[in-house]
């Protein structure tokens, strides 16, 4: 028969009780708390109610603006006269060429007007930037470089000191892994590697000291499981703890459950924090390091994921619809609200993919309302992230149904809905990045 998990050391138990209030978003009411840990975290045998409720196929709501347009127009490309403000913003972004592979910044006021850009690196290679990941002083980023196309990311370091881009060797051999972010003071970058077989199935972890080139894997896998693998995970703003799901079945052929634990990347204390029916990932913590969002997938005609919210010190987690695929979540500077991207389409995942478009929503944390802030048909949006002053968003986005339209950087202001292009020609599906305040 199949091996059952050995429960593991008692948890600590919760310092205040954990709180189950209605969510007054999608789903209302249908959302339990999720399970304390004030014993033995439960056998997967015997384990309390999952935390993940009915998925809702409730709509959620337009937006009450004017539709914005499928397609913005480029504004003017002089830049504002006069001396530029000290207190910029710069954005960077990706840019590919065919034959290199370029990281461009792009300055902007506090009215988000455009004072400036150029080119800060670039390595050759026909590769594409699937993430750029900072560290805490601005200095590097960590990027996952894959070949659009097709085939294995490979774990690199944009130098923007230097001005390179450049892959990560261990022992002369490129690691072919995915960067997910810094500890500590950033010093120390950890990335996951692909390890295929044995009870880790997936991905395994590694943290690599950059000045010294020594790799040390982490191990991941909740004490006393012999059995699973391990989902998504990401540390917290501060470097000092790691969210990740563990995977499980209870039988092959039946839906996929995933624990969630954190791990203290210091001492090496893992503590579960709950569990879901569904495979959770996509993990994006708030500002303050106190809730998480993330996403969790079900198994259906489309791949549906559950946006939820956990509170991690009430021990509670809250579902705010639905999307097909996987979404990308940005949380607010101040944490109180939460832009995240969803596909909207009536024909679902067929061969027209130019019926379908993908739209930004945005999440009030407190009340729970959401609301559509965006009506847009065959366009592709991605890597949202808000302008520091949380005033604005700025997306990358590309015109599906036309193939000869380049790639853009936008720029949609929260309040009234109004959106225009920062820049053209950029990579498909760039991801964006804000140096920290005063670089």
């Amino acid at each position: 028969g199949e091996p059952t998990a050995v429960p593991p050391p008692v948890a600590k138990a919760p310092t205040t009780p954990p709180t189950a209030l209605p969510y007054p978003g999608v789903g209302a009411g249908r959302t339990p708390a999720v399970p304390p840990s004030a014993g033995a975290y439960p056998d997967p045998a015997t384990r309390p109610p999952a935390a993940t409720p009915a998925p809702t196929d409730a709509p959620l709501p337009l937006f009450p603006v004017t539709p914005l347009p499928t397609r913005t127009p480029l504004p003017a490309q002089n830049e504002p006269s006069g001396p530029p403000p000290e207190d910029l913003a710069t954005l960077l972004y990706a840019v590919s060429t065919g034959d290199t592979a370029e990281v461009w910044a792009l300055s902007l006021d506090t009215a988000a007007r455009v004072r400036g850009r150029a080119l800060v690196a670039s390595g050759t290679t026909n590769d594409w930037f699937y993430n750029l990941l900072l560290n805490p002083s601005g200095t590097r980023a960590a990027a996952d470089m894959y070949y659009w196309r097709g085939g294995p990311g490979v774990a690199s370091i944009v130098d923007l000191e230097r001005g390179t881009v450049e892959p990560i060797e261990r022992e002369g051999t490129l690691v072919s892994g995915s960067p997910i972010g810094w500890e500590g003071g950033g010093d120390l970058l950890l990335f996951a590697e692909p390890s295929p077989g044995g009870p880790a199935e997936g991905w395994a972890l590694f943290r690599v000291d950059l000045a010294s080139g020594e790799f040390q894997e982490i191990d991941l896998t909740p004490p006393g499981y012999n059995f699973g693998s391990r989902g998504g995970a990401a540390p917290d703003p501060a470097g000092r703890r790691l969210v990740y799901a563990w995977n499980w079945r209870e039988q092959p052929s039946l839906q996929d459950h995933a624990d969630l634990w954190i791990l203290d990347l210091e001492t090496g204390e893992q503590t579960p924090i709950g569990s879901v029916d569904g495979a959770a990932g996509l993990f994006s913590w708030s500002p303050d390091g106190t809730r998480i969002a993330l996403a969790i997938g079900t198994a259906g005609t489309c791949f549906t994921s559950q946006l939820a919210i956990l509170d991690i010190g009430a021990g509670e987690m809250r579902v705010i619809g639905s999307a097909e695929g996987w979404p990308s979540f940005a949380w607010s500077p101040d944490g109180a609200r939460i832009a995240f991207l969803r596909h909207d389409h009536d024909a679902g995942f067929e061969s027209e993919w130019g019926s379908m478009g993908v739209n930004v929503y945005l999440l009030d944390v407190t009340s729970g309302s959401v609301r559509r802030l965006t009506n847009l048909e065959g366009m592709s949006l991605a890597s949202v992230t808000w302008l520091p002053g949380g005033e604005s968003l700025v997306l990358s986005a590309t015109d599906l149904r036309d193939g000869a339209a380049p790639p853009e950087i936008w720029l949609l202001d929260v309040a009234i809905g109004e959106m225009h292009a920062l820049a053209r020609a950029v990579q498909r599906r760039s991801p964006l990045a804000w140096l920290p305040s005063g670089d």
